[in-house]
């Protein structure tokens, strides 16, 4: 039978973008806000172990940005049209 039990306790903080996105810019000014929280951690508070960024990212189709869900590096079970085109064995007709 399944047991919980407790393994560790953290503190995660969710930075708000205080700027305007800039297109294809996103991934960048989310980073540097979020690096700019960690030196401000660093240096203001006590009792902290550790403090970094940590990025997190996902598998998507590159044509329809359904999320990746196939073993293949190409072919993503059809999921549009364009991914279908890829498809590594065809049904035939």
């Amino acid at each position: 039978m399944r047991k919980r039990v407790w393994v560790d306790s953290r503190v995660v903080v969710e930075v708000r973008p205080p700027w305007i996105p800039r297109k294809g810019q996103e991934e960048v000014q989310h980073k540097n806000a979020c690096d700019e929280v960690v030196a401000s951690v660093r240096r203001h508070v006590d009792n902290v172990l550790s403090v970094a960024r940590s990025d997190e990212y996902a598998s998507v189709c590159e044509f329809c940005a359904s999320p990746w869900t196939e073993d293949s590096a190409t072919y993503n079970g059809g999921c549009c049209d364009r991914d279908e085109s890829n498809n590594p064995s065809p049904e035939a007709p």
